[in-house]
């Protein structure tokens, strides 16, 4: 590894006093930043992790901030020229999971209370920018929430500040704003790496969205129990178990998947239609939520449709329902293990529920 060699390119700074750990924050490389914060020798002082931890703050990034605030708890407390700590930073992201992150460690409680240079704390600045309390605030109960839901509620509805004293240091963690070519180049590659990701997924959640349609709209037709054909039978070409219950919830979850994957392909075809924009993240986002929905719903119509068909042997019935419905428990787990893992890069934010 290159920093094995040569440890001194850690400490490196650039013509705006940047390290390569103010960079690795603005990307948000939670493992880069660990990395630099595991060994002593590649930073100087704490300062430098004061300054990373205020960009991945400002930035969003929510791991690499905790990488920080674990690795190096004595920067937290540390505030940039302006007086302002981490948590006002976090307000200026508009993040609810890094805000939550750091109201979470009772040890940075003391910040709600902080004020910059301007006099103003942090639940100051988050009611002048007019942000709605979040759930996890309103519902929370340790000392940090209780303390900024008090303090926001006692501001008066129309509180505000002046816009030239709400922000006025965005150098600080626009590493690359002086430098604007290099944040064009930057921006490019980014942009390229993105299109190619979403492009990729596009494909393949075009493929499951289809697939699913396709599915359920033949099992429409295809009902268990199959129809009633006595000539004589008043009732002569309607399903056999029409007034079972679990066949009911078939018809309704079938029919669920069937909007739900069809308006994820119709999606698709807006995709096509609008090309590469900022609304492509929302379109690609919402047709993934309907395709997710869809093969839910796909899955409770397989299971209620087995079991109308299987209910005079019950047992059979209710151990294929639990076979079917264990898809559920499958994606608690996968989406509990995602959850876990770091985002290495910002671009991985996007495609996220």
């Amino acid at each position: 590894m290159l920093l094995e060699k040569q440890s001194s390119l850690a400490k490196k700074e650039d013509e705006q006093r940047k390290t390569p750990l103010h960079y690795a924050a603005y990307e948000g490389s939670s493992s880069m930043v660990a990395t630099l914060l595991d060994k002593d020798e590649y930073i100087d002082n704490e300062l430098q992790a004061m300054g990373a931890l205020h960009i991945a703050a400002a930035q969003g990034y929510k791991h690499a901030m905790n990488e920080i605030i674990s690795k190096r708890p004595d920067c937290c407390k540390l505030t940039d020229t302006e007086g302002k700590n981490v948590l006002h930073y976090a307000v200026y992201s508009r993040n609810e999971e890094v805000l939550k992150a750091i109201l979470e460690e009772s040890s940075l409680i003391s910040l709600i209370i902080e004020k910059d240079n301007n006099g103003n704390t942090p639940v100051l600045v988050f009611k002048a920018l007019n942000l709605p309390l979040s759930s996890f605030i309103l519902d929370g109960d340790t000392d940090a929430f209780i303390l900024w839901k008090k303090l926001y509620c006692s501001l008066p509805e129309d509180f505000t500040i002046e816009n030239s004293l709400l922000w006025s240091n965005e150098d600080h963690f626009k590493v690359t704003k002086s430098r604007p070519e290099r944040k064009t180049e930057m921006a490019k590659k980014r942009e390229e790496k993105i299109i190619l990701q979403l492009e990729k997924a596009k494909d393949s959640h075009l493929v499951a969205a289809a697939l699913v349609a396709t599915v359920t709209f033949a099992a429409a037709f295809t009902l268990p129990g199959g129809y009633i054909s006595d000539e004589k039978d008043s009732g002569k070409g309607t399903p056999i178990l029409i007034k079972n219950s679990a066949f009911k919830a078939f018809i309704i979850s079938d029919a669920l998947a069937m909007a739900l994957s069809t308006s994820s392909v119709f999606i698709y075809f807006i995709m096509v239609m609008l090309g590469y924009g900022p609304k492509y993240y929302w379109l690609i986002k919402t047709a993934f939520r309907f395709i997710f929905l869809a093969m839910g719903a796909m899955v409770v119509a397989f299971a209620t449709g087995t079991y109308a068909v299987l209910a005079p042997s019950l047992g059979l019935a209710i151990s294929t329902c639990a076979i079917g419905l264990s898809f559920f428990l499958f994606l608690f787990y996968v989406l509990k293990r995602l959850s876990s893992i770091p985002d290495d890069y910002d671009d991985g934010r996007i495609l996220t529920l």
